[in-house]
């Protein structure tokens, strides 16, 4: 949660550098969005704006780090964050959302444990996805703005190496521009020490690809039957007749017999 013209140009910094960082700002006057101003106070936050929460609320700081010092918002700030990005994921998430209705978005999130303990949704502090709607656009000092929270609870706890498939619907304040948000993910969690990021992403326009089909194994084509062997045709022996003293032979005939045969050849189906 970030307030301030300072914020502002670190925010300028940040997407000149196209760092992977998702910065921006909530109106701390406005009712409390998803629960996010109330986890600043929760987590021990207190002093003057601009009020900052990083990782979940894993750091906190506020107000005028030196007076009248130039930059130093930015560099405190700015310390927080490579602080944050130093350490390492423990989820993957990837996140696409697409146009439900006139004010909403069907959200749709992957996150995988990469990690080497367990994600709890079922802990004090649970592992959940939280997702937020920011819009670029500058309503109190910031070009980005926060407009929809929603989280996405996981059914059961995430293993590692486990991936969880998650779907939602987001609906931002009136009068969001929708051709001017974007959406962004993360999976967060809690334990002793407070909340803290597993690892996120900004969303993709369009829907979850299909996973593709198992390719087909090749398949040996079947042994064709051997051939039927005609029988061996034979010729029967010949006979000669008895001779006859008072009669002329009669002229011997010779034949012989086969049988039909029918060779089918019928075409092999696709297994």
């Amino acid at each position: 949660m970030v307030a301030g013209p300072a914020a502002s140009d670190l925010l300028k910094d940040i997407e000149r550098q196209k760092m992977p960082v998702a910065m921006f700002e909530y109106n701390v006057d406005a009712p409390d969005m998803g629960g996010r101003k109330a986890r600043y106070w929760q987590n021990g936050g207190t002093g003057n704006l601009p009020l900052v929460m990083v990782n979940s609320g894993r750091e906190l700081t506020w107000g005028a780090q030196t007076p009248h010092v130039a930059d130093s918002y930015k560099k405190k700030y700015g310390a927080m964050l490579q602080t944050a990005r130093a350490e390492r994921a423990t989820a993957e998430v990837h996140v696409w959302y697409k146009r439900a209705t006139l004010d909403s978005l069907k959200v749709q999130v992957d996150v995988t444990n990469i990690g080497t303990l367990p994600l709890d949704p079922f802990a004090d502090k649970p592992a959940q996805v939280v997702v937020f709607l920011v819009e670029d656009i500058e309503i109190i000092h910031m070009t980005k703005s926060a407009r929809a929270v929603q989280y996405l609870m996981l059914d059961d706890v995430l293993q590692p190496g486990e991936t969880a498939h998650l779907e939602g619907q987001l609906t931002g304040e009136k009068g969001t521009n929708y051709n001017k948000s974007k959406v962004v993910a993360v999976l967060e969690f809690g334990d002793a020490d407070g909340w803290d990021v597993a690892g996120g992403a900004w969303g993709e326009q369009g829907e979850r690809p299909v996973a593709a089909p198992p390719t087909a194994t090749d398949v040996p084509p079947t042994a064709e039957p051997p051939t039927a062997v005609p029988p061996t045709m034979t010729m029967p022996p010949i006979i000669a007749p008895t001779p006859q003293p008072t009669e002329a032979p009669p002229v011997a005939s010779r034949f012989w017999a086969y049988l039909p045969l029918s060779l089918s050849a019928a075409p092999l189906g696709e297994p």
